[in-house]
């Protein structure tokens, strides 16, 4: 069994809370783009493709968090 470092630990933590944020946006907000990209993250097997997902994922979960911050002001 190889064993998993803390760091790889932490960013697969991060990466988690992320894509939670993406679903929960999404179930919030009905965002249809964001919905396709978490089915999309969720199907793909190739690495590469899955970073590029998680890059946009997470483009739009920090945009949605600015906008949300910016409502409450």
């Amino acid at each position: 069994m190889q064993s998993i470092s803390s760091q790889d630990f932490e960013i697969a933590w991060k990466v988690d809370q992320i894509i939670k944020t993406a679903e929960k946006i999404y179930e919030d907000e009905h965002n249809e783009f964001l919905g396709g990209l978490l089915g999309a993250y969720k199907e793909v097997e190739k690495k590469s493709h899955k970073e590029k997902l998680f890059r946009l994922i997470n483009n739009i979960v920090i945009k949605e968090k600015q906008r949300a911050i910016k409502k409450s002001k």
